[in-house]
């Protein structure tokens, strides 16, 4: 992890990385081409480790350093689950790497806790005000998917209410001592933050005592872009089971919905699909679906009744080059079939190592889901009178001007060789 760091010191380093988009703002003296090694080295033993292959030792890849593959675990979200497989044998690593990889499970598996702690609380609130929830997300995939919740980091809180009963649980979240921080009206869906938690701990890994928030949906619909909106549904339309006997009135989505939705919701980054979202899925699939020769017909039924084909096409096909064969090659046939030829070719350029961006989706990323004359309106409209209700317009031009401004600098240059890809929010 290396030393602790002034908060002041993270505030700069990330505002700068918003201004300008460069690695060494967030991580001075980590050189691009090492970040990026590391990267795929990770992706490498991810997919040997998932297709139940026997991975190479992780030493420091050719062209890299200890620090970068820290760091590469941290943007990517994998390290605790790294640091998993090597206190399970599962993985032998050299002794600095497995210390490493340690310290991101030991922060991984303290702020599960601390989450658990925090979310049932919250339940037993929006319990005893009638508020039914579903528990969303990274929460639920960690605990009911992965070896142990401390595998799977969480930077947030995934809560979905009723539409009607969004205001409500936005009191609740109030009376605790929330504070409603961003919103996205499109979707639904808005931020609340305690206002003492502070800045974040680290930049090199997920820290126990970092910051954390809420995320309250009164829908599932996702933004694509400035135009273009995902419709998955509300709270009714989606298929669910009991979280726990001790909190009745807590639920989580069955497997069709829930590989839907994990689906939809990665592919909204696309190409800034981070690593953990895919393991999310092949974990999902591995449990749910290779088990019962009927899942994915059911899959499918769910996918055709709410017309997402194009918006779970994206991230399932890096699934499916990730870990070969976990995904049935006739539920992707008949979703290529069901999404626009312009998402699949933008698809077919993409790989599990492409898709692992800091930033920002690319400009070709956001424009592919400009599929009809409709779809291309709404974005030069969108463009020319921003939608946002709770920002300036002339705060959202100068943000679009960065971007442009980003994105043209880096058109062209092969993703081994820019610092300008892919995300460090690990939800």
């Amino acid at each position: 992890m290396g030393p602790m760091i002034d908060s002041k010191i993270i505030r700069n380093r990330l505002d700068s990385w918003t201004r300008k988009r460069n690695l060494a703002d967030l991580w001075p003296g980590l050189r691009s081409e090492h970040y990026w090694s590391a990267v795929a080295r990770l992706v490498r033993l991810t997919a040997d480790v998932l297709g139940n292959r026997q991975p190479e030792r992780l030493i420091t890849p050719h062209g890299s350093t200890v620090r970068a593959l820290g760091i590469a675990g941290f943007v990517s979200g994998v390290g605790p689950l790294i640091g998993y497989w090597i206190e399970q044998g599962v993985v032998q690593a050299d002794d600095e790497i497995a210390a490493l990889f340690g310290e991101h499970l030991e922060h991984g598996r303290r702020r599960a806790a601390l989450l658990s702690v925090e979310l049932t609380r919250l339940l037993r609130q929006f319990e005893g005000h009638q508020l039914g929830v579903t528990v969303l997300k990274g929460v639920h995939v960690g605990r009911d998917y992965y070896p142990e919740p401390g595998a799977r980091p969480s930077t947030d809180i995934d809560l979905l209410v009723d539409a009607g009963k969004a205001e409500e649980a936005a009191a609740v979240l109030s009376r605790l001592g929330f504070v409603k921080g961003i919103t996205d009206r499109l979707s639904h869906r808005g931020d609340w933050h305690l206002p003492d938690l502070g800045d974040p701990r680290s930049l090199e890994l997920t820290h126990a005592e970092s910051p954390w928030s809420i995320d309250l949906h009164a829908t599932l619909d996702r933004r694509f872009n400035y135009s273009v909106v995902g419709a998955f549904g509300e709270l009714a339309s989606v298929a669910r089971a009991n979280l726990s006997d001790e909190l009745p009135g807590v639920q989580v989505m069955k497997s069709a919905s829930l590989l839907a939705y994990l689906a939809f919701h990665a592919s909204s980054g696309f190409d800034c699909v981070r690593l953990i979202l895919l393991v999310d899925m092949v974990l999902v699939i591995r449990r749910d679906f290779a088990p019962d020769p009927d899942a994915w017909a059911g899959f499918e039924r769910e996918i055709r009744t709410r017309g997402i084909a194009r918006f779970v096409y994206p991230a399932l096909s890096v699934v499916a080059q990730l870990v070969p064969g976990i995904v049935s090659t006739e539920t992707m046939a008949r979703l290529g079939s069901w999404t626009p030829r312009r998402i699949r070719n933008r698809v077919a350029r993409a790989t599990p190592l492409s898709t692992q961006r800091l930033g920002d989706p690319t400009v070709s990323a956001r424009l592919m889901w400009l599929t009809s004359a409709k779809d291309i309106l709404r974005w030069v409209v969108g463009m020319v009178w921003p939608r946002y209700p709770d920002r300036t317009r002339a705060s959202i031009f100068i943000n679009r001007w960065r971007l442009l401004q980003s994105a043209l600098r880096r058109s062209g240059t092969p993703i081994e060789s820019t610092g300008s890809r892919g995300s460090t929010d690990p939800e």
